[in-house]
């Protein structure tokens, strides 16, 4: 078969490829690679010095062997049967990609991402942020976020660039990104979701990994895909639904079993089956050393459900017909009942869906809420970067936002974004930067806002804060 056409197989199952020639390569390849899952095709010649050095990194998930010799398939499968993680040898391209296709499926299915709240913290002495995993805070308030923002085309024009880059090598991809442009609607967004394609690998590896510039660019599909579920949500529905995952042994331990009693915040758009069969089948289907079997089985109640926690039956929405799926909104909270093991080493986790009422939520988010809080969405996402850490995207936003606030000539905003600025160089160690910052915030301040303005004494602290800290790096 030709060499192109068989990337062309292989790139409509995952988008990037990566070709070695040399084993050691390889090796340093899979462990430089953080937060994905790696696939590996490996030749029958280089399988076994290959395979022994890789298997056991966390961020490999399978391995194919392919045989170029029919006649040697037996022998390969007898000493590859060691390693778990391989999943056959092959002679022939189409079962190989049909397998992959199948695996790639359950590992996106299982490596979603989650957050977990202690349920043992005395909230009302505070230390909330010193004590609680941080992505569960700032989900809640991304979300908010991107629901409250105006979008325009102009934001799907801006994603559908970004994905023809993305996606430059990909034919397959690239024509469903065309087919994108062309047809899709608000309306279709559930639709949209339930298509294997670049879209759901696409948001759902942004929203695991919190990757702010991605989610950013997607702002007008989450929403449109939030508000949807909002719509088709049910009155009066009350069930119980299921999920089926693997899981690493660590991530089970330290996320899952030892929160009972807990809240636990799901950062991906979830979809969850009506049939218990179908999900235990996926908690099943990739049964392996250091991981585990896990089992959601979900309570579902519309009566406690809000505007920021939808769920719908998507059935009649879904781009596969006949699936009994409900599809939950990403970063819903839920409260962990129990963790139960069966006799087949399959846990069951007890979930109790608590939309926005639960007082422990509310706790966690009001207290950044008042951090962040301005009548501009920009400026809460920039602030909210700031609170991250991330405070290199905290700047691009405000970046942004200058011109747009300078020509609505909104001074106070101004003065704010570059008093901001200033915060972020101060982190950064620029302390120059920061002071020129500090110093333009000051001088729109005396400008347009009454004197005895309470600005002002935040502006000359920040200033002298600078000063103290490091007068000898300003003044070189």
């Amino acid at each position: 078969m030709d060499y192109n056409v068989i990337l062309n197989k292989l790139r409509s199952i995952v988008n990037y490829i990566q070709i070695f020639d040399q084993s050691d390569e390889c090796v340093d390849y899979v462990k430089s690679v953080k937060n994905e899952k790696i696939f590996i095709i490996v030749s029958d010649m280089l399988a076994e010095q290959l395979i022994d050095r890789v298997h056991n990194e966390p961020q490999l998930d399978s391995i194919y062997v392919f045989c170029s010799d029919s006649t040697a398939i037996v022998e390969h499968e007898l000493w590859t049967k060691q390693y778990g993680k391989v999943r056959n040898v092959y002679n022939d391209i189409d079962p190989l990609c049909k397998q992959m296709k199948w695996d790639t499926k359950v590992c996106s299915n299982d490596f979603m991402g989650h957050a977990s709240f202690d349920p043992n913290i005395n909230i009302a002495r505070g230390g909330i942020f010193n004590n609680q995993e941080p992505s569960f805070m700032y989900l809640q308030l991304i979300k908010e976020i991107l629901i409250d923002m105006e979008h325009m085309e102009e934001n799907k024009q801006e994603f559908i660039e970004f994905c023809r880059e993305q996606y430059k090598d990909n034919t397959y991809e690239f024509s469903i990104i065309n087919e994108f442009e062309q047809e899709y609607l608000p309306k279709n967004a559930i639709w949209w979701y339930t298509r294997d394609c670049f879209l759901y690998r696409m948001l759902n590896k942004a929203l695991r990994t919190l990757d702010i510039n991605i989610i950013y660019k997607m702002r007008f599909y989450i929403k449109d895909l939030h508000l949807q579920l909002h719509s088709e949500s049910l009155e009066g529905y009350s069930k119980i639904v299921y999920r089926g995952e693997s899981m690493s042994t660590e991530e089970f331990e330290t996320k899952l079993k030892r929160y009972v009693g807990g809240l636990i915040s799901m950062n991906y758009f979830m979809l969850t089956s009506i049939d218990k069969k179908v999900a235990l089948d996926f908690a099943r289907a990739r049964q392996k050393q250091l991981s585990e079997s896990v089992l959601y089985r979900i309570e579902l109640d519309s009566r406690i459900r809000s505007q920021q926690c939808p769920f719908a039956d998507v059935e009649k929405r879904s781009y596969f017909e006949k699936e009994k799926e409900i599809l939950i909104s990403f970063g819903s909270v839920f409260r962990i009942r129990k963790v139960q093991r069966l006799s087949d080493g399959m846990w069951i986790v007890y979930l109790i869906f608590t939309g926005a009422e639960d007082q422990q939520l509310k706790v966690v988010t009001n207290q950044i809420r008042k951090e962040i809080q301005s009548s501009n969405e920009m400026i809460r996402l920039a602030k909210l970067m700031m609170q991250m850490g991330q405070f290199e995207k905290a700047e691009q936003f405000y970046n942004t936002l200058v011109s747009d606030v300078l020509l609505q000539k909104r001074y106070r905003c101004l003065s704010l974004i570059y008093n901001d600025l200033g915060l972020i160089f101060m982190q950064k160690k620029e302390h120059q930067k920061a002071l020129a910052h500090f110093d333009m915030s000051l001088r729109i301040l005396k400008k347009h806002v009454p004197k005895g303005d309470q600005s002002f004494a935040t502006r000359y602290n920040n200033i002298g804060s600078v000063w103290g800290s490091s007068t000898k790096d300003v003044c070189r």
